[in-house]
Parts: C-alpha cells; structure tokens; sequence
C-alpha cells in the first residue's frame, strides 16, 4: 500500500491557511489542486471543516478522498495550511469598516494600505494623505511591472512582493500584488510587514467571500441541510418573473450595496430612458429628477466618450463640495446611481459598484 493510500483526513477538524497560505493562494498562479483548495478554503461563506470532505475533493477537481488528503498534506508540509479544533474567526461586518482594523497589525509600524488596480485606495492606516497618494501612484505602476514579467526568466523567478530600499538597504515599504477572482490589489506595508498574523488571513479571507468568486471557480455553499423526510417541503414549480419580484431582487441588491460601505448614502437603479426602477434615495431627493438627469449625464458621456474615440463608456464620476455622484451602466436598458460621501474611500465603492451592476445586468 502507498503512503498515498495511508493518508486520511482527522475528523472534526476545521481546515485553515495560515498566513503564508493565504499568501501564497493570491500571489502565486499557479492553478494546481493545492492552490485551488486554499482560495476554495478562503472564499467559503463558512469555515469547513474535514467532514465536508465530499464537497472538498468535488470542487478541487480530484477524485477520492485519498487525493485530497495527499494534497491536505502537502498544503501542510508547506506550512500552507493547519487544522483546529475551533473554526477560524473571520470578519463580519462591512468591508470598509472591518478594513482599518485588518490592516493595521500587519506592519511593525502600524502603516498599510490596499489599493487597487487603477491606484485608488480602498482603505489606508498611518500613513499620511500625500504619501497614501504616492503610494497609490507606484502600486498600480507595480500591477503593470508584474503583468510584463512573461519573459522565462521571469517565469523562474517569482516575485511575492517589491520594495522600496531606504539608505542603509533596509526596505521601509514593501508593496505585495495580489489577485482575487480577477480582480488585482496591492498591499502596501510600511516598515516591517507582519503578514503571519491572523489579521492577514481574516483580509484575504474577507477579500475572497466579497469578490473571489465565481471568477475563481466553484465554492462551497453554507453549511445548514436542507429539511429532509416526511414532513420537507415539496418542490414548488418556478414562478414566473413579475415587476414586483425584479423590484424586490433591484431593491436588496441595492440595500446590500448600501451596507457595504458607510460612504454611500444612497443608491438608485433607472432606465436609460429615465424611468426609476428601484431606489433607495434620502428624503427630499426627488426621485424623478435623479431618474431625469442620471439618464441624460450617462448619455452624454456615452456620446462623448464615442465621439473623442475613447471607446464604450464604463461610468462617469462627478465630484462636488458636498460629495460623489457615480453612474455606470447596468446591462443594455438600465442605469446605476450611487452618491457617496466626500471623503468616501473610491476604490472599494468602484468595485462594489461594479458588482452590484453586474448584478442588477443580469434581472434586467
């Protein structure tokens, strides 16, 4: 009998990746059955434990439980991943509130910030407002610098992280690229990076359940069963659509956009032909006035980002004293209107306004 076939996976046990897994599961791409098993584990609605192994092997793409527990055991001779006997603590309140603290132990110094790829910060602690911006500027040169490194060279080389060396070849600030579902970051740490923490993991983690999929592959549903036996419900036939429940679906999906971010104040969902479909607007805002001039801005800004050959038009950002308007399309018929506060944190308000649009494209 092979070692292979000796392995088996302890029950009861909640499977966890460390720091250097969650590192390594959004730097390396590499798509093997290790890494797919760490963003799997990262990204679940719920912590897994070794009892859901079925689920495990399925959605790694092995085919028995000898092959997952062969590759949970190279996961831990890595040092990629251990096993508890208590489920991991994740966060659980809205991302940009729960980043600040997630950032903070990551650096001796107490500076780090996550950025995106267009260089808008999503969430900054310690660092001061120039250098947050500088900062921002260099990590989205960095995602470039990282996607141009395709020579062979390269390709034997890999990089976690770039820094910036101070006089005495010490780095006082490392920038760590990161993917997730598709989607690029850059952590910026200050002084000495402490990603070994378990706030690093709970970051990764929360990046992973918000955007990690469906761009990386299947996931896990909770964990609650369904009812079964005598008394389970019947199936139900599927209900045709109506205006009601299309209001209903636009109406939470705007509400869990909402509750992202303390930023946003209010969101709206409107026709291109200026009509309101769903709406969660602040008294005193004229509902069909916002649905009026939303469709009239974003046509313009079609027409113009047409007519100066800069291609189809991804949104239009207005900045005022008190304040942001965003509108982007949501499918072909329909427009989606965010306002945020004036100090709102943009790169994480883009990104979940392009989720949420990607939503709303999709019941339209």
């Amino acid at each position: 009998m092979s070692g292979t076939d000796l392995l088996t996976l302890v029950p009861g046990l909640y499977l966890a990746p460390t720091g250097a897994g969650a590192l390594h599961a959004v730097t390396s791409a590499e798509d093997r059955p290790v890494e797919r098993l760490l963003r799997l584990l990262l990204r679940a609605p719920d912590p897994v434990s070794t009892d859901r192994a079925a689920d495990l092997w399925t959605h790694t793409g092995l085919h028995d439980p000898a092959a997952l527990a062969a590759v949970v055991a190279e996961a831990q001779d890595a040092g990629w991943l251990e096993g508890r006997t208590r489920p991991p603590a994740v966060p659980t309140g809205p991302l940009g509130v729960e980043l600040p603290a997630l950032l903070s132990p990551l650096s001796e110094d107490g500076d780090a910030a996550l950025v995106d790829d267009q260089g808008f910060t999503l969430s900054s602690v310690g660092f001061g407002p120039e250098a947050v911006d500088e900062l921002s500027i260099l990590a989205a040169e960095v995602v470039r610098l990282q996607q141009r490194r395709t020579t062979s060279a390269a390709a034997t080389t890999p990089v976690t992280g770039w820094g910036l060396i101070d006089h005495r070849g010490a780095p006082s600030v490392a920038l760590y690229p990161i993917a997730i579902g598709g989607q690029s970051f850059v952590l910026i740490v200050g002084g000495l990076p402490r990603l070994a923490q378990e706030a690093f993991v709970a970051l990764v983690t929360a990046l992973s359940r918000r955007y990690g999929a469906p761009a990386d592959g299947p996931h896990l549903t909770r964990t609650s069963p369904p009812p079964h036996g005598p008394d389970a419900p019947r199936p139900q036939p599927i209900p045709q659509e109506t205006d009601t429940m299309r209001e209903d679906v636009l109406g939470g999906t705007l509400a869990e956009l909402n509750s992202t971010s303390a930023d946003i104040e209010a969101s709206a969902v409107i026709s291109t032909d200026g009509l309101m479909m769903a709406a969660m607007l602040p008294q005193g805002l004229d509902q069909d006035r916002v649905g009026a001039m939303s469709a009239a801005i974003l046509s313009l800004g079609d027409r113009t980002s047409a007519e100066l050959g800069r291609g189809s038009l991804e949104q239009v950002l207005i900045r005022g004293d008190r304040g942001y308007v965003l509108m982007t399309h949501a499918g072909e018929e329909a427009v989606l209107t965010v306002l945020a506060t004036p100090d709102a944190k943009l790169g994480l308000i883009f990104l979940d306004v392009k989720r949420a649009a990607a939503a709303i494209s999709k019941v339209i």
